[in-house]
């Protein structure tokens, strides 16, 4: 038989095979997640495994898994930058007089373009 994974819920090694009549399923015994029950009429021998391998079909690649972190920490460092942008600008607003608008807004963008290239570089 196949050696059951930890469960994916709880990460608890605390599983089995669950056995009533002719239903098989694999159980969490500490959180109570379980496979889909499966009835067999007759065992052929390798009832256990096909239960065993239900539970232990995993949908998300652990790879897959750390090059979504690393995107997820490259996001949260644009938002950073931007979100500096955003504290500079509301500053800078808050002192502009109506009739200095337009050079306020000037200044903006040539901050943002500025922001934009240094997040560049760091790809």
């Amino acid at each position: 038989m196949s050696k059951l994974k930890p469960c994916p819920f709880c990460g608890s090694s605390d599983v089995e095979i669950m056995v009533d009549g002719m239903y098989y399923w694999v159980e969490c015994n500490h959180c109570q997640a379980s496979t889909k029950t499966r009835m067999f009429f007759n065992d052929t021998g390798n009832v256990k495994d096909i239960v065993a391998e239900d539970w232990n079909k995993r949908v998300h690649d652990p790879v897959k898994i750390e090059g979504l972190e690393a995107i997820i920490r490259d996001l949260k460092m644009w938002l950073s930058k931007w979100q500096n942008v955003a504290k500079i600008l509301a500053h800078e607003l808050a002192e502009v007089n109506p009739n200095e608008f337009s050079s306020a807004l000037v200044s903006y963008h040539n901050l943002l373009d500025t922001e934009d290239k240094e997040a560049k570089k760091d790809y």
